[in-house]
């Protein structure tokens, strides 16, 4: 770490762009973690990126089958279905 370099830790964190407040955050946050759990927080977050980026997507193709659902129940129910005179069901057809 740049602090034991001689480095102050003022120093450092204005290095890496954070103010020293959200660097005693972190270190208060974080310091009782151990290295394996550093890890499994950090491929979590990974994760929950992964997941929040997929969303967006997931809900377009959801919408677009409920809409080809739509489509599809809407098209079945304009179907001209009519009787004739001798009790069949005639489909999309003349009667002859």
């Amino acid at each position: 770490m740049l602090t034991a370099q001689g480095t102050s830790v003022a120093e450092v964190v204005r290095s890496i762009g954070i103010t020293e407040v959200t660097y005693c955050r972190w270190r208060q946050e974080y310091e009782d973690l151990k290295s394996d759990q550093v890890r499994r927080m950090k491929e979590l977050e990974r994760e929950n990126q992964r997941l929040r980026q997929a969303k967006p997507d997931l809900m377009l193709d959801k919408h677009s089958r409920e809409r080809g659902t739509k489509a599809a129940n809407i098209a079945c129910s304009t179907l001209s279905t009519s009787r004739t005179g001798n009790g069949r069901h005639m489909v999309n057809q003349r009667p002859a």
